[in-house]
């Protein structure tokens, strides 16, 4: 791979060279780590007279993606990674412009084709899946995606709202990481969050919060499950939460064993649930006093949701279809079978995926939920649409696409990684062809978010405001204290300002 063989340190060449000018829109893992490799391999990849100049374009005025706002809070060795994004964003041949949205008549996708060698899309997903069953719209249904965006403060969903106090039991629908995190957030006690970055209005809130049980729903078994053992560890490791399986589920069929052979990170997980989890022959009914001075999670494989029941317009049931698995090891499905299940619930999270979002100006495959690309070279409409077509369609030259974007959303930070530095592989071979003539300029790309009023970020900005998030969340004993929207961001740099002005005028 080729982030593996670059591996002399970047080197900033003299300011006589030509600039080779990229572009990355997103300042997620995928962004970072797309420009880092770009940064690091470009001086044995470029011509000798070139060297590389990368802007960073990012919607919010904070940088980091999904590792700000996706991350659970009590995951900070996780978010260790943004001191890598920060040496990144601080080497001389990058540019941050945070608040800034492409695909917009301020800065189009045209726009930085035109100006840009190389534009990199990698903004991620901000959609969700959905089940598709009745009673979906009732009130006590809610998307894992918009719960964690609540609990880390993310711009679009600190006025969500989650009624936590009117039922002790919630159920996760869905096995991934993000599945957990939900379940161990629900879970944790107050202690475990509070030194978190956790928005201090969640933390209120989930202290309220009368769950006494979460049930993490999945349509196969337990060697299928999505979620890595670490996850599986912390929340076994909880206090005060019992977790439990139902012991015909754990019994593995010969597919399963075969997994098990070859898939030693499973066999692990399976192992670990097997030790620890207690083991029942049925699921129990509604709470009663006598179990509500332990928390339970329960983990339940083979089922899948067919209809949520409604009491006073509100959650009240989940019906579930009893699941076979069919097929051979490593291809196993889930079939439908006769039987039924019913869990008597009053919150229900949906954690079946996310999905990318389209823009003005960028091809878009609406049924896979990605851009179109070979190799992170992205391709027109066309292709996607144009069955039979006698040649494969040609790149569009100069547009790029990593991460989420290129692939779909699933995988963890590390596999972005390897992802961007297919994508940055792309870009370089591409830089030692004919390089396509360019109308504009970075320079005239600024130029014109100035002319429409954007009020852009720049790193040193951010830093500021780093700072401010870190002293507030200091005085209430935690890591750090978000703001919740974008204005408060930006006062807090207008009121950096103007001390400064002022400290310059006393000093006159």
């Amino acid at each position: 791979m080729l982030g593996r063989l670059c591996v002399r340190p970047a080197r900033l060449a003299a300011a006589s060279l030509r600039s080779f000018h990229a572009c990355v829109v997103g300042s997620g893992p995928a962004g970072f780590y797309t420009a880092e490799t770009l940064l690091r391999c470009a001086s044995d990849m470029l011509n000798k007279d070139e060297e590389m100049r990368i802007d960073l374009y990012e919607k919010f005025p904070c940088p980091y993606g999904l590792v700000r706002s996706g991350v659970a809070p009590d995951h900070p060795e996780v978010k260790i990674v943004t001191k890598v994004f920060d040496g990144v964003a601080a080497d001389k041949r990058v540019r941050f412009f945070g608040n800034v949205s492409v695909g917009t008549p301020q800065l189009s996708v045209q726009d930085l084709l035109a100006a840009y060698d190389a534009v990199v899309m990698s903004f991620g997903a901000s959609g969700e899946t959905y089940l598709k069953i009745p009673g979906e719209q009732l009130r006590g249904v809610y998307a894992a995606r918009d719960f964690v965006g609540w609990y880390n403060n993310h711009f679009d969903h600190t006025k969500s709202s989650f009624d936590l106090t009117n039922s002790d039991t919630a159920v996760v629908v869905g096995q991934g990481n993000v599945a957990l995190d939900v379940a161990r957030v629900l879970l944790s006690p107050r202690s475990l969050l509070q030194p978190t970055d956790i928005a201090d209005s969640a933390l209120e809130a989930l202290d309220k919060s009368t769950i006494r049980r979460v049930v993490v729903l999945g349509r196969r078994g337990p060697m299928q499950a999505a979620f890595t053992t670490k996850e599986l560890r912390e929340l076994l490791a909880l206090d005060n939460v019992q977790t439990s399986v139902l012991s015909s589920q754990m019994q593995l069929s010969p597919a399963d064993q075969e997994e098990a052979k070859s898939e030693r990170a499973r066999r692990r997980m399976f192992e670990l649930l097997e030790k620890r989890a207690s083991k029942f022959e049925s699921f129990p009914g509604p709470l009663c006093a006598s179990d509500k001075s332990k928390k339970q999670l329960w983990l339940i494989y083979n089922r899948s949701p067919v209809e949520i029941v409604a009491e006073d317009g509100r959650v009240s049931q989940l019906k579930c279809v009893v699941n076979s698995l069919e097929g051979p090891a490593g291809h196993q499905v889930a079939r439908a079978t006769n039987e039924m299940m019913t869990i008597d619930c009053g919150v229900i999270f949906r954690s079946i995926g996310y999905k990318c979002h389209a823009i003005d100006g960028l091809p878009f495959d609406s049924k896979k939920s990605i851009v179109p690309n070979v190799d992170g070279r992205v391709l027109p409409h066309a292709a996607s649409d144009a069955a039979g077509a006698d040649a494969a369609p040609l790149p569009i030259p100069g547009l790029y696409v990593s991460g989420w974007l290129k692939k779909g959303p699933n995988g963890i930070i590390a596999t972005t990684k390897y992802d961007a530095e297919e994508t940055a592989a792309s870009i370089l071979e591409d830089a030692k062809k004919k390089r396509r003539a360019l109308p504009s300029s970075p320079d005239a790309v600024v130029a014109k978010l100035v002319q429409h009023g954007v009020r852009y970020v720049t790193f040193d900005d951010w830093r500021v405001i780093d700072a401010a998030e870190l002293a507030a969340g200091q005085k209430l004993g935690k890591v750090r204290e978000k703001f919740s929207n974008a204005a408060e961001m930006l006062r807090v740099l207008d009121q950096a300002r103007g001390a400064q002005e002022r400290q310059t005028d006393r000093d006159r």
